[in-house]
């Protein structure tokens, strides 16, 4: 008698329900064809990812399995691929590269978009007139229409056919998204429904190509079909299978390539962890002690860009000196966004040489409080911990995301609850007698709700963990320097 036992674990998954089953009858069956002589085994199939958090029930099988030479030889493919299924999960990373076309080339791929806007209008509409005569128009439907509309229209035989498909799974995307938010309404959830719209001029600004259509060349140039070839500025070489290329406009007219790549994900390492307290003061401070000022770059550049916005309601609509203001707003934004996004990338880099532990705060709900919406949308805490997760799991790493649930009010020595308000920033525990940052012991007791000194999460030392943000200057844009938030009372007071 064989009888292999499946454990399923918490945690995100790729898989759902009854297919955890599914799986681990394919496991026995797969033992079952070497053979067994063996009495018991019990394996545990340890699922990397799962839909639930909480632990799934475990499935059971009893097998009659006679005796086979290959038995040992089965066992140990099924161990292997039990501590090395991760390998078979791909994750999927995107590059993006500047790219700088000609006079010629720009005319093609803007006229590409105008082309696509209007097969997406016209693919919307389509779907309209027929909901109203009681008939439906699909995704299948639509794109066995391609070729007569190329016929009809000559213009669309100089777009590529994978970019005509893709507009149109755009479209189907939209109404498959509209009817689920329709659904989660019906059943109480307050979501707005958002039927698709038509696009605008400047409301549809990118070109895919699924799997055809593009090439790079050895020079690190771009090669587009029916558009040629177009400089790219490869800063670094894609690592992976290239699955998709989309091609990008943004608001200040600059060109992009976005490069989809797909790999195998990388074997999880027991690291040491760090807890880290997401703030308005402090972006980010860690369980060591450091902590990292918030750098504030939309506060610091919203005199300039208030006077840039005057000056384009100012300017007569439809005029060429609108158009210019508008590029210059655009562009004043544009900095903003690199200046945090350029913060994000090297702080997320940083931390992901760590298991990090995050709160799982509520944004969105947080974002209604309009005394503090706009310093939160500057803080950018999600994109913060969206960067920190991919950057882990390339590192073979993981992110935990607990309950905030009191990490601000309670010790992180003796758990302690203490009342606390806003202003207060520094914690003082009446028990054990603990003075020390408030942001700091929020982050201690954020790692300490994972279980704090096991194996799996040993907290790092008290040496400078962030030491590439340790010689930043204050000024111009640039974070300031990195505070070591120990136990004085000064230093917390004046972070």
């Amino acid at each position: 008698m064989l009888k292999l036992t499946f454990n399923s674990i918490g945690g995100r998954s790729i898989v759902q329900g009854g297919i955890v089953h599914i799986l681990s009858f394919a496991c026995v069956v797969f033992c079952h064809v070497f053979g067994s002589c063996c009495r018991q085994a019990r394996v545990f199939f340890h699922l990397l990812v799962s839909w639930k958090k909480q632990s799934k029930p475990s499935t059971t099988f009893n097998l009659n399995c006679g005796k086979s030479p290959n038995f040992r030889w089965g066992m140990k493919a099924l161990i292997y691929v039990v501590q090395h299924g991760s390998l078979w999960l791909k994750m999927k990373r995107a590059y993006r590269f500047r790219l700088y076309p000609k006079e010629k080339q720009v005319e093609q791929l803007e006229q590409t978009l105008t082309l696509c806007r209007r097969l997406y209008n016209a693919g919307l509409e389509h779907r309209i007139v027929a909901y109203r005569n009681g008939q439906s128009a699909t995704y299948l439907q639509q794109q066995n229409d391609l070729p007569l509309i190329k016929k009809e229209f000559p213009e669309y035989a100089s777009v590529h056919s994978q970019a005509l498909q893709d507009t149109l799974k755009r479209l189907d995307k939209a109404y498959k998204a509209f009817f689920r938010r329709v659904e989660e309404k019906r059943k109480g959830k307050n979501v707005k429904a958002g039927f698709p719209r038509f696009k605008g001029e400047n409301r549809y600004d990118s070109i895919t190509y699924l799997q055809s259509g593009f090439r790079l060349l050895p020079n690190g140039h771009l090669l587009l079909s029916k558009v040629g070839e177009v400089r790219m500025f490869m800063h670094r070489s894609p690592k992976g299978k290239i699955k998709t290329l989309n091609v990008k406009r943004d608001r200040c007219g600059c060109w992009f390539a976005v490069l989809t790549v797909e790999k195998a994900t990388v074997k999880k390492k027991v690291r040491q962890a760090v807890g880290v307290d997401l703030g308005l003061r402090n972006l980010v401070a860690l369980s060591n002690g450091e902590t990292l000022p918030a750098p504030k770059f939309l506060r610091r550049s919203e005199k300039k860009l208030k006077f840039l916005q005057r000056r384009v309601s100012g300017r007569e609509e439809g005029s060429g000196k609108r158009r210019k203001a508008v590029l210059r707003l655009a562009k004043g934004h544009r900095l903003v966004e690199r200046q945090r996004t350029d913060l994000l990338h090297n702080l997320s880099h940083e931390l992901a040489r760590c298991d990090v532990v995050f709160e799982k705060l509520n944004v969105a709900g947080m974002l209604k409080n309009h005394c503090l919406a706009k310093s939160i949308t500057d803080a950018s805490w999600s994109r913060l911990v969206g960067m920190t997760v991919y950057k882990a799991e390339e590192a073979g790493g993981r992110v935990v995301l607990v309950d905030p649930k009191y990490t601000s009010q309670e010790c992180s020595l003796c758990h302690t609850r203490v009342k606390m308000l806003l202003k207060d920033r520094v914690f003082r525990c009446p028990r054990c007698g603990l003075i020390i940052c408030r942001d700091v012991n929020a982050a201690r007791v954020t790692l300490g709700r994972v279980g704090r000194g096991t194996a799996e999460l040993t907290p790092v030392e008290n040496s400078p963990l962030l030491k590439s943000f340790s010689k930043r200057v204050q000024g111009s844009g640039k974070p300031q320097p990195l505070g070591r938030g120990g136990c004085h009372e000064g230093l917390c007071e004046n972070s």
